[in-house]
């Protein structure tokens, strides 16, 4: 357990990508040792400081390929594929989720992504 909580906790670094159930995606922009926080840039919510309790409670990290990643840097380009191929989208959503996703999963993700629009 302890090198559960050793891993989770590593991923932690500035420039990388959490996901909060309710602001999303947000990128690390700074750790400070000063204060033991994590300042997270979300969409809506730039520099949120949590504190290093609260990050490793309530953030989910993401990797870098992450589709929510790559929509959260550069929408137009994953709204290209969903056009242009959207098998590689389902590809990308697949790999994302540990390569295992429902169908009603990917339905909701697709939709809820609003790629028509």
């Amino acid at each position: 357990q302890c090198i559960q909580s050793f891993e989770r906790n590593i991923v932690f670094d500035v420039g990388n990508y959490v996901s909060h159930r309710s602001w999303g995606v947000g990128k690390i922009v700074n750790i400070s040792s000063s204060d033991d926080s994590i300042y997270v840039d979300f969409l809506d919510k730039k520099n949120h400081k949590f504190s290093i309790k609260m990050a490793i409670k309530s953030l989910k990290p993401l990797k870098k390929d992450h589709v929510w990643v790559l929509l959260h840097e550069d929408r137009k380009s994953i709204e290209d594929i969903f056009l242009s191929n959207p098998i590689e989208l389902v590809e990308m959503y697949v790999r994302s989720f540990n390569n295992s996703m429902l169908v009603s999963e990917l339905k909701y993700e697709v939709v809820s992504k609003d790629f028509l629009n």
